[in-house]
């Protein structure tokens, strides 16, 4: 029995639909992207820093102070 609707053949039409138009006008993917991201309030990605002195202070002060003779 046929199928009346096949969902994963779709995406991937689709799919490579948006491919050759984001390889034709690259800076057209993140213009999409920010308008979507505006559209539901996203904030884009950031990096986590890993190693943020004003987040800890306490572990960054002098380590004589804390851990050295007294």
């Amino acid at each position: 029995m046929k199928k009346k609707f096949d969902a994963v053949k779709m995406m991937r039409s689709i799919r490579a639909k948006l491919q050759k138009e984001y390889e034709k006008n690259p800076e057209l993917r993140e213009k999409r992207l920010r308008a979507i991201r505006k559209k539901y309030g996203i904030g884009a990605k950031k990096k986590k820093n890993t190693y943020n002195i004003d987040a800890f202070p306490s572990m960054v002060a002098e380590p004589k102070a804390k851990y050295g003779k007294k």
